[in-house]
């Protein structure tokens, strides 16, 4: 028994000193972010986030004790082979985990989770982010760290399973309370609250010292249990949470006068969503100079929303935004799930019922993150895609680039006669930034490389542009360009800070009545139901847009992220953390804090009924 006992407690050790291991590589790994840790902060960190190491160490180390509690004649060889094997396997996997983890935090600022997931689908299309460079350091690092491990495991825990004799009915009693108490760890306390991502925050103001104490295994299986089950929020009671709702929509007395905005009732749209364009980089919104030079001259002939902001930071979650007008949720996209993505409106089909013909225009695979079945709820009339290039164009890891692209929508824009609306998708501003252009912002940092695909995206719609004035349908066509989401990119924004979720939004073309500014807050979500209702086209369906130009439209933007959501308003710049259950950030003048917590609550019950 006591053999058993010892090896119990080193097998514990083992995982426990393994994870801790795990959390200085994740540090190390971000060495940027490490910079604003103290000495403190990581001895805080580590002791913190212990108690999710703990947790994990007792999932792992249930079954061991089962086995010494259901064979006590087991030979002692077998089990001794049985726990190597199954040991080994659980470093492999947990290295796999903990060193991927520590590449998409670089990305993502957000620890692993299901969102993986949405990418090994279309595990070609997700390797194309990446470098070699990035394999081979990632290759040698998991090579390294699961060889080290493995090594100190037969050393130290194999060494105490070779001292091992016959048990005995005792040795199995004594197992079956030193199992069960197993409970303790793994739940994390004997309270109400179970393990959760809150119990190792420490911090009040440094959010990487707090995802640092997180521990990425026991995240992903959290993430993986919570998996299609989105919790209910409930920050008030329902009727509560409705009126707050809804004192954001208030009902519009009267009818934008579409005179006001455009020439004529009825104009073709084209819709540019512009992968990663922050308003960081875009001049004409208070961003970097000399990015953007062609959306910056457009911006002076158009309309341009100066405070308009992204509701999440996925692509997929831009495109149900701008599409669907429906928010991104905390942890997840509606696009994920194709059965409830199937009962939201869109405004391409709205549009195809007043006489549009419809089109989607890309050069990427739409197989990826469930796009696909989304598009085919749009009911386009025609969808351009990857597939409908020559092999020559697929000069891009994404697939074609942005320069094609748009010479392909120009070409649909011409060649079609009919009162037509097209969404066009642009690709080459996404990692890993390779554009076929001359370099302009030298240097093979992220920042310099991120800046010059958006340099190579403006030069394309600068071109766009051009052409675009030269058909004979230029004064009866909108074009309306606007990101999918912003970018940590550049100066590596966190995830929460709302500059990292402020977009450009610019209308231009022929049918624009005079360029001006629109400073109401708004975002993707506004979108469809301003369209709308400028054409005076039913937005009922569209519970969470409203019409920007209307004089009773509230003034406010919504944005979610990993883990909580922000709120802005003229007044009031609100970000709140989910699993602290408090603030970010919180700055107010003359509004209260009910307005994003009741969005985000009824945001998340519409999203569990449908």
């Amino acid at each position: 028994m006591k053999q058993r006992i010892k090896f119990f407690f080193i097998y514990s050790l083992f995982f426990m000193l393994y994870f801790a291991t795990a959390r200085i590589i994740f540090i190390l790994y971000n060495f940027e972010l490490a910079e604003t840790l103290s000495v403190s902060d990581v001895f805080l960190l580590i002791l913190h986030g212990a108690h999710q190491d703990a947790s994990v160490t007792g999932y792992f180390c249930v079954l061991p004790g089962l086995l010494i509690i259901l064979s006590p004649r087991m030979k002692p060889k077998y089990y001794r082979k049985f726990i190597n094997i199954y040991t080994i396997l659980l470093i492999f996997i947990s290295t796999l985990i903990i060193i991927s983890d520590a590449e998409l935090y670089r990305n993502w600022r957000f620890r692993i989770d299901t969102t993986v997931l949405l990418y090994l689908k279309d595990p070609a299309d997700a390797a194309a982010s990446t470098d070699i460079k990035t394999y081979i350091k990632l290759l040698t690092i998991f090579v390294l760290y699961f060889s080290l491990s493995v090594f100190l495991y037969k050393k130290y825990v194999d060494k105490a399973l070779k001292k091992f004799k016959k048990s005995d009915i005792i040795t199995s009693l004594v197992f079956i309370f030193i199992t069960g108490s197993l409970i303790l760890p793994i739940r994390g306390s004997v309270g109400i609250a179970p393990m959760n991502t809150g119990m190792v925050y420490f911090s009040e103001n440094n959010i990487f010292a707090n995802h640092s104490a997180i521990n990425a295994v026991w995240n992903l299986g959290s993430a993986l249990e919570k998996f299609q089950k989105i919790e209910k929020v409930n920050f008030f009671d329902e009727k509560t949470a409705e009126k707050n709702f809804h004192f954001l929509y208030p009902p519009a007395k009267e009818k934008t006068d579409i005179d006001k905005v455009l020439k004529i009732n009825r104009p073709n749209i084209v819709i540019v969503i512009l992968e990663s364009f922050t308003a960081k980089v875009v001049k004409a919104f208070g961003g970097k100079d000399g990015v953007t030079p062609n959306l910056n001259k457009i911006a002076e002939e158009g309309i341009i929303f100066k405070n308009f902001y992204a509701t999440g930071d996925r692509t997929v979650k831009g495109i149900f935004a701008i599409l669907s007008g429906y928010p991104s949720l905390p942890k997840t996209s509606m696009m994920s799930y194709p059965n409830k993505a199937e009962k939201v409106p869109t405004i391409t089909e709205k549009l195809k019922n007043s006489g549009y013909s419809t089109e989607w225009v890309c050069g990427f695979d739409i197989n990826f993150a469930d796009i696909k079945p989304y598009l085919l709820h749009n009911k386009f009339d025609k969808v351009i895609t990857i597939n409908d290039f020559s092999k020559a164009n697929i000069n891009s890891k994404w697939g074609v680039h942005d320069h094609i692209v748009f010479n392909k929508l120009y070409e649909e824009c011409k060649a079609d006669t009919s009162l037509y609306f097209k969404v066009c998708m642009t690709l080459s501003s996404h990692e890993p930034f390779d554009v076929p252009m001359k370099t302009v912002f030298r240097g093979n940092d992220e920042d310099s490389r991120f800046l010059n695909s958006v340099y190579y995206t403006d030069k394309s719609i600068g071109e766009f542009i051009r052409k675009m004035k030269t058909l004979k349908n230029r004064n009866n066509t909108l074009i309306i360009f606007v990101a999918d989401h912003g970018s940590r990119l550049p100066e590596n924004t966190s995830p929460y800070v709302p500059g990292r979720y402020k977009i450009p939004m610019i209308w231009t073309g022929g049918a624009i009545k005079k360029d001006t500014v629109i400073n109401k807050f708004a975002g993707q979500t506004d979108i469809s139901a301003t369209l709308l209702s400028l054409l005076n086209i039913n937005t009922d369906d569209f519970i969470f847009g409203k019409d920007i130009f209307s004089k009773q439209s509230k003034s406010f933007a919504f944005y979610s992220f990993n883990n909580g959501f922000g709120f802005i308003t003229d007044s009031t710049t609100q970000v709140f953390d989910i699993n602290k259950n408090d603030y970010f950030m919180y700055k107010n003048t003359d509004e209260n804090n009910v307005f994003g917590k009741a969005y985000l609550q009824y945001l998340t019950n519409d999203f569990i009924k449908k």
